[in-house]
């Protein structure tokens, strides 16, 4: 997930934040969100993160 959401940040790939949307929705609960935290936070991406879970949440 931490991959496609640099995807949808870097190369503006719509597709990627859907599936990581997708990802959330599905699976949400079971994800390491310490672990998806750090690394967006080290990879500039937090913004397509919480992109991301608001999106999950309105699904």
């Amino acid at each position: 997930m931490i991959q496609k959401l640099r995807w949808a940040t870097l190369a503006k790939r719509t597709q990627d934040l859907v599936d990581a949307t997708n990802v959330i929705s599905v699976s949400g609960e079971f994800l390491d969100w310490d672990y998806i935290e750090h690394w967006c936070r080290e990879l500039g991406i937090v913004a397509a993160l919480k992109q991301a879970r608001e999106a999950a949440r309105m699904a």
